[in-house]
């Protein structure tokens, strides 16, 4: 158990072995910062994976679209969005470098 509380519900928070700090009231994940600057570092970086993981989503039901179409205009058009995703995940993954 950690000295500090949960911003949400005021519990204690619990470092667990793999060093993740969570509140067992709201079973989620905390995370402790100790400036401005850290904390902005740490919403972009979520965000940015947040980000990635719907890219990656959204292109795996793009996928599954497209093995199930025989539409030449569908294809066309789910093609076109695939290769904007793609290109938008690229970015995402050089940013994260």
């Amino acid at each position: 158990m950690l000295d500090k509380t949960c911003p949400v519900c005021n519990t204690p928070l619990f470092r667990l072995k793999n060093d993740d700090v969570v509140c067992p009231k709201c079973n989620s994940r905390v995370y402790i910062v100790s400036s401005e600057e850290e904390e902005s570092r740490v919403f972009s970086s979520l965000a940015i994976s947040n980000l990635e993981k719907t890219i990656a989503t959204k292109i795996n039901d793009l996928d599954n679209r497209l093995q199930r179409t025989s539409d030449l205009d569908e294809l066309k058009l789910l093609t076109m969005i695939l290769l904007g995703l793609l290109d938008a995940l690229d970015k995402i993954r050089k940013l994260t470098k």
